[in-house]
């Protein structure tokens, strides 16, 4: 079963709003949870920055985090997770909302 997190962004977001830090690879690392820091520790987080309108999708075992808001400007984002069950790509995909 693989699964990914869809952000579609109905407002633009950088780090004075609430921007999401992700630390790249850390969804294909297998990790307990006291390793989780040292990760976090030793990694360099990337910000990622969008305009109203983008879409890009995340691993949901990738690290990350949300930028405390620093401004008033709004921050909304849609989040459907997928679900692909099977291992075909002719599978059907169940869109559950979190």
């Amino acid at each position: 079963m693989k699964r990914c997190t869809i952000r579609a962004h109905i407002d633009h977001v950088h780090e004075h709003n609430g921007a999401l830090k992700i630390l790249l690879g850390t969804h294909k690392q297998h990790r307990f949870p006291e390793e989780v820091q040292h990760v976090v520790q030793s990694s360099s987080p990337r910000t990622c920055r969008v305009i109203t309108g983008s879409i890009y999708t995340i691993r949901p075992l990738l690290l990350h985090a949300l930028v405390k808001p620093h401004s008033s400007e709004r921050h909304r984002v849609l989040r459907p997770e997928l679900t692909l069950v099977g291992a075909s790509r002719k599978t059907s995909m169940k869109l559950s909302y979190v």
